[in-house]
């Protein structure tokens, strides 16, 4: 297995984790069609699952690792989004989701490009 197919497979094991924090909170699709006196419930839908809203930090996470997993589907995974150096594996094996090389990482002014 590939450096990459391990931290894809790490990247999908945090969806997992996300994912079962809310078990036993997800929603059939029919429950999209309201709820009492036709009440459309508060969800989001992630991957084919109907979630309740998830927390800032839960929604945060998944928007962190879609991106990480499309970055690897368009072949620039792994690559500092500011300068393009190569990210160190030790780096994406701490933070599978790090956009940036500690050097951009670093410095302020490329703070707002850290996260989405």
């Amino acid at each position: 297995m590939t450096r990459q197919q391990l931290l894809r497979k790490r990247l999908v094991a945090l969806v997992d984790a996300v994912l079962a924090r809310h078990e036993g909170k997800l929603l059939p699709p029919e429950a999209a069609s309201g709820g009492a006196a036709g009440e459309e419930p508060e969800v989001q839908t992630w991957d084919g699952h109907r979630l309740p809203v998830l927390s800032a930090d839960d929604a945060c996470a998944m928007d962190e690792i879609v991106d990480a997993l499309h970055r690897i589907g368009a072949g620039i995974y792994g690559s500092c989004v500011v300068c393009g150096e190569v990210l160190d594996f030790q780096r994406l094996q701490d933070s599978p989701t790090a956009r940036m090389c500690e050097g951009c990482a670093g410095d302020e002014k490329w703070r707002p490009f850290a996260l989405h």
